[in-house]
């Protein structure tokens, strides 16, 4: 069950707080955001605010389209590592005209995408990395999707969520959990979870469920 939006925003500012006292802790004046554009990169963008750096668009779509071009890289790929690259040159540096020289690179990848989306975080910081893509739509109107559900109906994502909030937070027996899932479906999220386990570095992600993927900045 997805917590009220009043609940959700608690939950999202209280791993805010943890990734500033990181940033503080790195000596890091600000942050600079490795996510190409969707519903939940710019949720991280609000709530950073002026503290975050977001690379040019424009610069964004002219690398892509060359490495698309070019090289052949398929398009979201092409777009992905684009952004990462800009978010790279960004953070190893100063902007232009600005005297801080220390950026914390981070991603907007919620808990769904990080257990299911095969290909890894853009960035091994992970703010919204304990936030449901559920709980990024009650307060953003919409999240995007790792691919084994982009083009599912909405209740099917919901029902995915549910099961994984079951076995891996409250620790309901797998065949309790998945219960409402078909087995095709049940299937497909185990081999997602499989796939996507193997291509990610530990992330660090504030801890905010009793089950996290990855490290906790605050205590390791």
């Amino acid at each position: 069950m997805t917590p009220t939006p009043g609940a959700v925003e608690a939950r999202i500012a209280r791993a805010l707080a943890v990734i500033r006292a990181e940033a503080r802790r790195r000596g890091c004046d600000g942050f600079v955001l490795a996510s190409p554009p969707s519903p939940e990169a710019t949720l991280l963008a609000e709530r950073l605010g002026d503290a975050l750096l977001v690379p040019d668009a424009e610069d964004d779509r002219a690398l892509a389209d060359t490495l698309a071009g070019r090289y052949g890289v398929a398009p979201r790929l092409a777009r992905d590592l684009a952004w990462r690259a800009l978010a790279a040159a960004r953070g190893a540096g100063p902007a232009l005209g600005d005297e801080r020289r220390a950026w914390l690179v981070v991603a907007a990848t919620h808990k769904l995408a990080l257990l299911l989306d095969p290909a890894p975080p853009p960035a091994r910081v992970l703010p919204l990395g304990d936030v449901w893509a559920g709980e990024i739509r009650a307060v953003a109107g919409d999240v995007s999707l790792p691919p084994v559900l982009q083009g599912m109906a909405r209740e099917t994502v919901d029902a995915v969520e549910d099961a994984l909030r079951a076995y891996l937070e409250h620790g309901h027996p797998m065949r309790d959990a998945f219960s409402r899932l078909t087995p095709r479906w049940g299937r497909r999220v185990l081999e997602a979870i499989d796939a996507a386990s193997g291509n990610r570095r530990a992330p660090l992600v504030p801890k905010l469920t009793a089950w996290t993927v990855g490290v906790d900045p605050a205590t390791g």
